[in-house]
Order: C-alpha cells, then structure tokens, then sequence
C-alpha cells in the first residue's frame, strides 16, 4: 500500500530574530550554526571604547548568564599571540586585543594582567550583540629582558581564556655613521678648525635623548652637545677639531655620548694640522697723540718663516683696536700687512699687546700704544651779534678758530638748519684754503634688493656719468669741515643774508670733530632783518655759459635788475662800476639815478666773455650819498667757453661676439654751443688696423636745430681679436673730441658664453674635420626670422644682422633666464677658495657683496 505523501513545510523566521538583511530575492538567511570569520588586527587601535561596566537591567541579566560552549564558539577573541618585538627599556608601546561578539545578548569582557609590565586600556568593555571592541594592550619594561607571558582574559566573569604577550626589551641605542672621525686641513682651507659630520641613527621605538661629554682640552667639540632623535630618524652632527695653540702634531681625543636609559658609546677622533712659524716685522706699533673721537689707522707686517702657506687669525680685541684682515693666509716666505685702525672716545693712554693666532704654530704678539688727547680748540671771538642788516644785503662777521693742542684738530660747522647764514672766505685768504675747508656730503641711502640681479655696468657707468654731470655749485655749502693746524689759527667770515623781516637768535652751530660740543666753541649768534629802504632783485646774476667762437663775433647775454623804493622819501641811488670797468666784460646800462617812492625801474646787465674762463665779479650800491658803507652787494658772474662736442656716455663696450658676428653698439652725440657743424671722424688705432665701422642713420650734421646725433658702431672680425682703441670726431677746426672704444670677438665657447646663453636656440655647432667648432645660424632659425620679418617683427639676431647694445635700456634685450642662484653661489664659493689658495694674500670674505 503507498505511503501517505509527506510535505516538509518552510521553517517560519522570526523577524525578530534577523541579523543579515534580506537579499534581492527576499529570501531570509538561515539561522546562524556557527560563529563568522574575523580577522583580528594587532596594529588596529580601536578610537571607541565600550562601557566599561554593565548598566541597565537587560546588559546585567545578559552578563551575568553562564555561556554553553555552543554559545562561547560564537565568540572571537584575538590574536592569541601579540608579538611586540624589540622595543625601548621605559618605552610605551600599544598594540590592539579585539572581540567579536556573534551572539544575540550582551557580554562583558574583562582582561587581568598579573605583570607589571602589562596594562590594558580599558580593563574591562560590555560588548553588544554583533559588535567588536578592541583593548589596548600596552607593554612597558624597566628594564632590559625577554618577555613572554600568558595574559588572562574573562567573560562574563566566568569563563576564562588566555592570550600570549612577547616582547624584547633592549636599551636605548643610536646608530652611529662611523666609528672614528680623522680630521685635517686641506691646501686651500683657511679656517682655523676642521669640521666633519657625523650622523646618529635611532632604531628603536622611543626618543633616544644624548649628551656628550669632552675632555678638558676642548680639542674636538660636537654641535648640538645634547639633544633628541626621534623613532626611525637620523641626525646630523658637527664634530670640529680646534687645533692647540703651537702644537702642529697629530691629536687625538676620546668624546664619549651618554645616551638616555641606553649604553655609552667611544668616538674617537683624530686631528692632524701642518707646521707654522711666522713672526712680526718691527718690535712696536707707536701711534703718538692722537685727538679723541677721530680713527687713525697704520701698518703692521706678518712674515712668514716657513716653506708652507700660514693661515692666521686675530685673538679678541679691545673696543678701541681695528684690524683689517681678521683672518688671512700668509704666503709661503712672504708676507701680510695688517691695517690696525685706532680709535678711542675718551682720553686716555691705550697699551695693549695684539696677539695673532697661528693654526698649527705658536702665537705670536706685538705691543700698540697711543695717546688720545682733547684737542684746545677755541673760537677768539666772545659772540657774533650782526645787529640790524637791510633784507637783501648781507652783513659780515670775523671768526677765528684757535688750536692750541700739539695736534691738529678739526671742526665741523653746520648751517643747514639756518639758511640765512653761511660760511665766506676773507679777501685775504690764502691759496690753500680749499685743504683747510672743505664741503662734508651728505650721504644718500639707498635701497637694494641684493636678490635682485645686479646693474649692468654700461647702464651703471652711464647713470653715475649723467649724476656727475648734473651736479651744480649751489653756492658754498652750508656744512663744512675746517682743518686746524696744531698751534695756528684759521680765519673765516659768517655772512648773514636775512630772507625777511624778522630777528635770529641760536648758538653757532659748531662741533669739535669727535668730541662733539664744547664750551670753548659755544658761541651765540644773533642778527636782524631790517625792512630795506632800497629794493633790488636779483642781487646775485649769473649769466651761465657764453659761447666763444674764433673768427665769429660774440653776441653778449643780457640780464634785467629790477630796482624799487618802497620808502617814503625818494632816494638817490649810485653803483661803483670801477672794478668792472676794466676788461669790460660785464657792463652796466645804468650807474646812477633818482628813483620816486613806490616807484621802480629795470637797469640791463650784459655779458660778453673773450677767454675761456668762469667771471665772477662784485659791485657795489651806495644810496643818499653815503660812500663810506655800501647799502647793496650785486654780484655779477658768468662763464665763457668754446664750443665743444659730448657723449652720453664715457666709454663705448661693444658686446662680446664669436667670430663673423657684428657687434654693435649706439651712441649719442650731445652739441654745446656750435651752431652748425658737419662732423668728422678717425680711429686713433696704435697697432694694426681694427675692422670697425661707423655710422650716421640722420646724417653728421648737427647745430642749433639737431642738438643730438646718433651714431653707431660696428665690429665684425674672422679672426679671435680683442681691442681698445679711440674714436675722434673733430669740427671744422679740427679740434679733437675723443671717446674709448673696446670690444672682442672669439672663438672660445668660455669667452663667447654670454652671446650663446642669450641667443641659445637660434644657433648650432659645426663641427667640420681638421678645422675647430664653429658656431652657424640654425636653418629653422633662419626660416622663422624671415617669417617674422615679413610680418615686421624681429624675434633674434642673425649672423648678418648684429649683438646689439643700443642705448642705457640694453639690459632689456638680454632675453634669457638667470642662471639659478645656487649654481651661482656654488660657482662663486669655488672662485673665492681657489683665490684665497692661490692668488690672493688678504683674502676675501664675503662674495660678491
């Protein structure tokens, strides 16, 4: 008989009891049988931590349940070993317990460490259904050792498990780049110590904290002396030998490094220096009596005893001692000056013994003395009252300065604050007056960026040319320096010239050169403007240049004086011309009249110059028929000169070029004082004949109407050449008017290397058998340049075109990026250490600056 059919029905899946989510079929997953795979990261700390304790009614009936075995399957907990490795003695190292809980109520975890050297953070977590947590286990040894422990862990305070902990614990340690350091001088080292690095390594996984120690010689120095590595970093240290004073053998030394809860480490150095014996030529350095507040500088002479360059260095020195170099080579056999500049702000008598410090040799010393004294200067005059002076007259003052020290003395005057006043010569002055007083400039600042690159020195020259062309005498300057021999007297004026109507009182602005004020030179000047009865403008007429041409008459220059009463009673009014009279150079329309009050009138002055010279004369105005007193100085001045040709700058540099290249440069022509001139032109060429040519683009005549011509120079050779030549144009006359001219052609790639680095991609090498590197025009260059043309652009120079310094803008065509900055220090540096070796006996310090 058949069996009655049995149909197993789906179990039901209560939806309380899902854990997985329900897939695209909406199928459920079955009911889990055994416990996920989770993999336990040693490494991974967990930042979120659990409660530590159970705290509501349903996590303390779940921790508190006795698990089945079933149940505790479903919990994972790893890894069973945490391997920390080597690690630092007093270090902290961390690394991660995690539990996976894959049941459906809560459980509490709770890790016992029974070591000291074994914490773990927190102690105990409640882990929620289908969560993990993760412990930080933390391993920390005091001392040196082998760890491995069996650490214990609880659930629920009931079921225990265990977990292994290993760890070697070592010392703290650095890893050192070497063992011993040696230590020397090389031939062109001019240091007085020897440096090298050493580098430290810290393996481990804790800061290593140093400290060196040294012995009492302080032979061999490190820098840092103490300090920190970091875990995995390296640090670089400075080991310097300073040689002992005298002492040319080799040294040796022992430094120790004291590292922090690890072992001491033995470094030995070694240091090697070459023999020096120099000595001082003389036996003293005598400056005598000098004045106070004022440097005064000599001379002193290192030889040099041995056959091996010295290097040597000056031991510290007194505030009042200078010594120029401070660190020099001195020559095998030869010699070195040392500039000793003294200087001292107090009276004193000043001895000391300058020592000078030999690397590899003993030290040597000479003896310095000086004086310093204040100077007796004083003024012989008790004050300077000028009482009442007209406003447009000057009145004058006699002033004497008397230096009664054995030593000269000088004074600075400074009127810059008080324009009205000013300092004058006597009639009777000597012809050397100009040694004995003298303007002081004023020093202009300036700011420099020392990162930006430097003027071109044609653009340079050309700026400090037109500066010294523009300069004008203003008058006698306001501040000055007045030179006082020892036991004479100087004899000066002080001109007042009130500007208005109004009194001046202050103390003589007058201060001993050093020193400062003083009371022997403290002196008041006083003075008033009077309201004029007689006005003249200008008083001062300064006619400028005058032209003299031979064989053409001169034109004379005319200037208009405006004369007014401004008083109430009319005045007669008369000038002396006598002194004028004579070459008649300057003249007078008018020397006498009456003039109405509240009237005015003009007097025309004239000037015509027959010698090439500067004129300047002084009239006077006498008003109401007083002779004995002049009411007005007029001061009459002027220059004559010949007509002569200029230039816009000093000198022509055409740019240096490879061979069959034109170099070209242009020029100005600047005219003073021809008034239509067609010029000429020749080299002044010494030896052999230089291929230059010149050029007129607007023609060689200039005059009144062309004040400046353009010219350009050209230079083109097949030859290496370089040379220095003169350019002369000359007028009608022929009257020369010259001007350098330098340039070179070559065909070295070190000479030529600025034209290449500027024009790099419009040229190529050829290189041709039996014949040297030449440099040729690259043929795309040459299809560009032609595109461009048509199109009324230039994009370069070609061969047949030219290197080109137009004008003072020429550092804009240069037309390449710098070199880059390291490479220039670094060249630069080089150049400066093969100089000191080889070349220079005072070396050089600082590059280019």
């Amino acid at each position: 008989r058949l069996e009655e059919p049995k149909i197993e029905l789906p179990k039901e899946v209560n939806s309380l009891w899902v854990v997985k989510s329900i897939d695209d079929k909406h199928e459920v997953y079955p009911e889990h049988t055994k416990t996920r795979e989770f993999v336990h990261n040693p490494d991974k700390l967990y930042k979120k931590k659990s409660n530590v304790q159970p705290e509501n009614h349903t996590e303390q009936r779940d921790c508190s349940v006795t698990l089945s075995g079933e149940a505790l399957q479903k919990i994972s907990a790893g890894p069973s070993l945490l391997d920390f490795e080597k690690v630092n003695v007093k270090s902290e190292s961390v690394k991660s317990f995690s539990v996976y809980n894959d049941l459906r109520q809560f459980i509490l975890v709770r890790i016992n460490p029974d070591c000291d050297e074994v914490r773990s953070y927190p102690s105990s977590q409640v882990i929620p259904p289908g969560q993990s947590v993760g412990f930080d286990i933390v391993f920390c040894s005091q001392k040196v050792q082998n760890f491995a422990r069996l650490i214990n862990y609880v659930i629920n305070d009931q079921h225990s498990f265990k977990f292994q902990v290993n760890a070697q614990a070592e010392a703290v340690s650095l890893k050192l780049s070497k063992n011993n350091m040696k230590l020397g001088f090389s031939d062109d080292s001019l240091q007085m110590v020897a440096n090298g690095v050493l580098e430290a390594t810290n393996p481990g996984n804790s800061d290593a904290n140093f400290a060196w120690t040294f012995t009492d010689n302080q032979i061999f120095s490190v820098k840092p002396q103490r300090g920190s590595v970091a875990p995995g970093e390296t640090k670089r240290m400075t080991i310097t030998f300073t040689p002992s004073k005298g002492i040319f053998k080799q040294e040796e030394e022992t430094l120790y490094m004291k590292i922090e809860n690890g072992e001491e480490i033995a470094f030995r150095c070694t240091g090697q220096t070459p023999e020096s014996r120099c000595r001082f030529i003389g036996s003293n350095l005598d400056f005598g009596v000098l004045p106070v507040g004022l440097p005064q500088s000599s001379h002193v002479t290192i030889k040099n005893m041995h056959r091996a360059n010295a290097v040597m260095e000056v031991a510290e020195l007194p505030p009042e001692l200078e010594i120029t170099p401070m660190h020099a080579k001195i020559p095998r056999e030869g010699s070195l000056n040392l500039k000793v500049t003294y200087l001292s702000n107090d009276a004193c008598d000043f001895e000391h013994h300058l020592e000078v410090i030999l690397r590899g040799g003993k030290s040597i010393s000479i003896p310095i003395k000086a004086q310093s004294i204040i100077p007796d200067v004083k003024i012989k005059e008790k004050d300077f009252d000028f009482g009442g002076v007209t406003f447009g007259n000057s009145g004058y003052l006699n002033m004497t300065l008397v230096n009664e020290s054995i030593i000269d003395a000088s004074v600075n005057i400074d009127f810059r604050d008080f324009p009205e006043f000013e300092i004058a010569f006597p009639a009777d002055s000597p012809d050397d007056m100009s040694s004995i007083v003298h303007a002081i400039k004023e020093k202009e600042e300036v700011n420099e960026d020392p990162d930006d690159p430097e003027m071109d020195p044609l653009m340079k020259e050309e700026e400090e040319f037109e500066e010294s062309d523009s300069e004008s005498d203003d008058g006698i300057n306001k501040f000055l320096k007045v030179l006082i021999k020892r036991s004479s007297e100087v004899q000066l004026l002080i001109k007042f010239t009130p500007s208005d109507t109004e009194s001046y009182m202050f103390e003589f602005p007058i201060e001993l050169e050093g020193v400062g004020k003083m009371d022997s030179l403290t002196r008041t000047v006083a003075g008033e403007g009077l309201k004029p009865r007689f006005l003249m403008e200008p008083t001062v007429a300064d006619f400028k240049k005058q032209v003299i041409s031979d064989g053409v008459k001169t034109f004379p220059s005319y200037l208009d004086f405006k004369i007014s009463n401004p008083d109430s009673f009319p005045i007669v009014w008369e000038i002396d011309d006598s002194r004028i009279q004579e070459d008649g150079v300057f003249k007078l329309e008018r020397t006498k009249g009456r003039l109405d009050p509240d009237c005015s009138e003009t007097i025309r002055a004239s000037f015509i110059p027959y010698e090439n010279k500067v004129y300047e004369e002084e009239i006077y105005l006498f008003i109401d028929g007083k002779f004995d007193r002049p009411y007005l100085t007029i001061t009459l001045k002027g220059e004559g000169t010949v007509p002569r040709l200029t230039f816009d700058r000093r000198e022509i540099i055409l740019p240096l070029v490879p061979l069959g290249f034109v170099a070209k440069s242009s020029f100005m022509i600047i005219n003073d004082g021809y008034e239509n001139l067609e010029i000429g032109h020749k080299f002044l060429s010494e030896v052999g004949r230089i291929p230059l040519e010149i050029d007129f683009p607007d023609g060689n005549t200039i005059g009144v109407t062309r004040n400046k011509l353009t010219v350009e120079l050209s230079f083109k050779s097949q030859t290496p050449l370089s040379f220095n030549t003169k350019l002369e144009f000359h007028d009608d006359n022929g009257t020369p008017f010259i001007i350098p001219v330098c340039g070179t052609t070559d065909n070295s790639l070190f000479s030529a290397f600025p034209f290449i680095q500027r024009h790099l991609e419009e040229y190529q090498w050829r290189v041709d058998e039996g014949q040297p590197v030449q440099l040729e025009q690259d043929a795309s260059s040459d299809i560009e340049e032609n595109t461009y043309q048509s199109r009324k652009f230039h994009t370069g120079f070609s061969k047949s075109g030219a290197s080109s310094v137009v004008s003072r803008s020429a550092k804009s065509i240069v037309g390449y990026e710098p070199v880059a900055r390291i490479h220039l220090e670094k060249a630069a540096d080089y150049l400066v250490r093969w100089l000191n070796a080889n070349v220079l006996q005072t070396t050089i310090n600082s590059f280019p600056h």
